[in-house]
């Protein structure tokens, strides 16, 4: 006959973590609308300035995956020669042919 009560089980700390979080969202008030603020706000950056300022040059310049992969290669190796096809002289795979080519010309 054990009169004493029984001790509750102790939680996992990402169960006190999580009801921590829970438990202050549930009673926030002022805290909410300034939540809502900041997820439109963040909607606004990340969604109606991508798509206004921020457009895609590759699907504009390149007609396909293969040539959107090798612009992005040659810009990331030789970020300096950046070109929309790489069938132009002047981009050529020797970076000296280049500068000795338009040096001729002159």
């Amino acid at each position: 006959m054990n009169n004493e009560a029984p001790t509750p089980r102790k939680r996992s700390l990402p169960a006190r973590i999580l009801s921590f979080y829970v438990d202050g969202f549930r009673q926030m008030t002022v805290g909410r609308t300034l939540w809502i603020m900041i997820l439109i706000k963040l909607f606004i950056i990340f969604f109606v300035f991508k798509l206004f300022f921020f457009p895609d040059i590759l699907k504009r310049d390149y007609d396909n995956d293969g040539d959107r992969a090798d612009a992005v290669r040659r810009s990331m190796l030789a970020p300096e020669r950046i070109a929309p096809s790489s069938s132009s002289p002047e981009y050529s795979s020797s970076p000296s042919s280049s500068s000795t080519s338009s040096s001729s010309a002159e």
